[in-house]
């Protein structure tokens, strides 16, 4: 067979002794980044749910919506009516009491 010379395999050594400490910190970078990933795709996960959650939310929560709109359309007029009865009642209160102190002067 081939014989591989003594300099290849002096410089092979001598570079597998400077990248041996970066395979092995690169590989304590991956082991350490595992949790961080699995808690990542939890975290995604349970971040897809809430959305479902909050996209359910809020289709249920429309109908009621629109019923509250409805009736607020429908209150408003008789809101508007009560202040003007409030406002003739008061006019009438008035002019009662206006009609009785000239009554009760002239009589």
């Amino acid at each position: 067979g081939r014989v591989i010379p003594v300099e290849y395999n002096v410089l092979f050594c001598h570079f597998s002794r400077i990248t041996t400490p970066f395979f092995v910190l690169l590989n304590t970078i991956v082991v350490l980044q595992h949790p961080f990933s699995y808690y990542s795709t939890l975290l995604s996960y349970y971040n897809t749910l809430f959305s479902y959650h909050n996209t359910l939310l809020a289709v249920l929560q429309q109908p009621f919506f629109v019923l509250q709109q409805t009736f607020s359309r429908i209150t408003t007029p008789f809101s508007y009516y009560s202040t003007l009865l409030a406002v003739l009642l008061h006019t009438y209160s008035y002019n009662s009491t206006l009609l009785a102190v000239l009554y009760n002067t002239f009589s």
